[in-house]
């Protein structure tokens, strides 16, 4: 196990305010960290899947050509497959195979371009 990468081994726990939108805020206990569930650790393939997971994201919004519409027609799965890939590291480990590869395949354009 290894310390969430999130949270730094240091999961949210309290309670937070939640407005409805009905008028009416109450107070409510707090989920933690969404990526260790407020354990503050995951494994190392976690870990993995996450950092890889990131990245992509970064290269994906800084280039600004790929949606996770267009990302999970190309994969065939729905976008909310990817933006859960993407945002917790979580989904199947040929998702995070394809990341690492379109990622891999941009660098070595970069690369080119160069």
């Amino acid at each position: 196990m290894t310390p969430c990468p999130k949270c730094q081994g240091r999961p949210v726990s309290g309670f937070m305010l939640v407005n409805r939108g009905d008028g009416d805020c109450t107070l409510e206990p707090s989920r933690g960290c969404s990526v260790c569930g407020g354990t503050g650790e995951i494994t190392e393939a976690h870990a993995a899947h996450y950092q890889t997971a990131r990245r992509w994201r970064r290269q994906r919004i800084d280039v600004g050509t790929d949606t996770l519409r267009s990302a999970g027609q190309r994969w065939g799965v729905s976008p909310a497959v990817v933006s859960k890939a993407e945002n917790y590291g979580i989904g199947d480990p040929w998702i995070f195979e394809r990341m690492a590869a379109e990622l891999a395949e941009s660098t070595e354009s970069e690369a080119q371009r160069a």
